[in-house]
């Protein structure tokens, strides 16, 4: 998409202190519906590519070119703002700067990056372990080199891992080191949100994962505290996964769709939704000039 907001409209609306919330996409077609219903940036996260994709769980089952893969289709249906995954940027320092570049071409506004030891799993998942502080910061000064305008998030998984004072001291490092975003997972208590946005001098992300370990706090909440993003990375995928489910049952316990066409998007609202009459216009534009 050529409209689609860059890492410096980014950083000009955490510069005016705008809140933001930003939703995680199963696949594309979810990011027509995140746009559509007026949220501010979407998430391309590995949960849920990773759940789209192979049907598995966040354990760092997805390579380099899949993310980047899910990253391109998902850019190209939306010009929303992209907060996407980086992963542990898969692979030493080399390997950060060529996610980076990659990530950035392909449209992102911004990238996480995480201090877990390969093979990482998701922040909510037991058994969590990080990297030495030095070689996190030494990747995070190689995503810096390599990023042109793409905003860079740190994010620190030692709170689990280590201690909660590690975790701060990680995200006081990387914002020394010049990262624009400090992201501490898996926080446990609205004390730890607030002494992390006492403590971390540049804008912060805080995650809301449904059933996860972090408490749910309501956005006007997370926005008093401080933060400066709130993503819910998962929570589309929890929807699809939920109300799916229930309704196979239900078509097979009605033994066809009459009774469930209520439930439904139909043939023409769906073609008009992924953009069918557009193309079909554009078509008939181009054979008509030819």
């Amino acid at each position: 998409m050529q409209n689609r907001s860059d890492g410096n409209t980014l950083r000009e609306k955490l510069e005016r202190d705008e809140f933001l919330i930003a939703v995680g996409t199963h696949d594309p077609l979810t990011a027509i519906l995140i746009e559509e219903a007026g949220f501010d940036m979407v998430v391309v996260g590995g949960y849920s590519a990773s759940a789209s994709i192979l049907g598995k769980p966040d354990i760092d089952l997805l390579g380099f070119d899949s993310m980047l893969a899910r990253l391109q289709a998902v850019a190209s249906v939306t010009n929303l703002p992209i907060y996407a995954d980086g992963e542990t940027g898969f692979g030493n320092v080399t390997n950060v700067m060529r996610t980076v570049e990659e990530y950035e071409k392909a449209g992102a506004a911004c990238i996480q990056l995480e201090d877990q030891i390969m093979p990482k799993r998701c922040g909510h998942m037991a058994g969590k372990q990080v990297i030495s502080r030095n070689e996190w910061l030494a990747k995070l000064k190689a995503a810096l080199h390599a990023r042109n305008e793409m905003l860079i998030v740190a994010r620190t998984d030692a709170g689990e891992a280590i201690s909660f004072e590690e975790a701060i001291t990680r995200g006081k490092a990387a914002v020394d080191f010049g990262a624009d975003i400090i992201f501490i997972e898996a926080l446990r208590s609205e004390e730890q949100m607030e002494q992390v946005n006492r403590e971390i001098s540049v804008p912060t992300v805080v995650n809301m994962i449904e059933g996860g370990k972090t408490p749910l706090v309501p956005h006007i909440r997370l926005k008093e505290l401080g933060f400066s993003i709130v993503i819910h990375p998962c929570i589309v995928t929890y929807c699809i996964a939920r109300q799916v489910k229930d309704f196979l049952f239900e078509l097979k316990r009605a033994g066809d769709s009459m009774p469930l066409i209520d439930q439904l998007m139909l043939f023409d609202e769906f073609n008009e939704l992924v953009g069918l009459s557009k193309i079909r216009t554009l078509e008939d534009e181009i054979m008509g000039s030819s």
